[in-house]
């Protein structure tokens, strides 16, 4: 598990996120509301699947496009974890406290192999 990237709030404005998410070698980065409450996950390929297929209709913040992935919690066996983040769109999943069901952590597909490799 990596670090949790810095999250975007839920009122980031679509060309903001775009130019954020491409910053942040991440396909897809956490979305919170304005309480810093978790509320999805907005991907790269959303936000430009937005402002360019339906610029005029597009929503105008992340906060509109975020999605609750299947959910991968930190007390999941990797390989139930590295399931849930195949199925997953993007390049990684957060990973969620399994008590209090905030984000504590990032699964990516290279953060996956690392810990396969350190139990081989």
């Amino acid at each position: 598990m990596d670090p949790l990237p810095a999250p975007l709030p839920a009122s980031t404005e679509l060309p903001d996120a775009a130019e954020l998410l491409s910053l942040s070698g991440y396909g897809a980065l956490p979305v919170v509301d304005t309480d810093g409450q978790y509320v999805g996950v907005v991907t790269a390929r959303a936000i430009a699947e937005a402002l360019t297929e339906r610029p005029d209709t597009a929503p105008t913040t992340v906060g509109r496009l975020a999605e609750l992935p299947a959910p991968v919690t930190a007390d999941q066996p990797l390989a139930q974890a590295v399931h849930t983040l195949l199925s997953a769109a993007g390049t990684g999943v957060p990973v969620l406290d399994a008590a209090q069901g905030g984000p504590i952590g990032w699964l990516s597909h290279q953060s996956a192999l690392r810990a396969v490799h350190a139990s081989v």
